[in-house]
């Protein structure tokens, strides 16, 4: 199995997949697909603020990430610190959850106090 864990860039929790790109191994193209549709859900709120009526942008990532791990026959168990994507009872990648950074607490409560006149 392969990891895939966090980096610290200037205190933001980020995951970066192309670590895992070895130009000699042809498998590590298809570990690095898989990952990079899953680190783009994941690292999502890195990159923008939440959305108060539905992020559907974000809706859209997650779509594609579970269209493609269903259409390679992959399952994908969440938990709190990490996530991993299975072929049968195989495990192929463990991807270490980010923490959320302040900026999208920030704005869920802004969002909030919107809705609570």
């Amino acid at each position: 199995m392969i990891a895939l864990k966090k980096i610290d860039i200037n205190g933001v929790d980020y995951l970066d997949p192309t670590i895992l790109i070895n130009e000699q191994d042809k498998k590590s193209f298809e570990i690095y697909s898989i990952a990079k549709c899953i680190c783009d859900v994941l690292n999502y709120y890195q990159e923008n603020s939440p959305d108060a009526f539905g992020n559907a942008e974000y809706q859209r990532l997650c779509g594609f990430m579970e269209g493609y791990l269903c259409g390679m026959k992959l399952t994908l168990k969440r938990n709190e610190t990490d996530w991993v994507v299975s072929k049968g009872k195989r495990k192929i990648l463990s991807i270490e959850v980010p923490k959320k950074p302040d900026s999208y607490f920030i704005c869920m409560m802004a969002d909030n106090n919107i809705f609570n006149l």
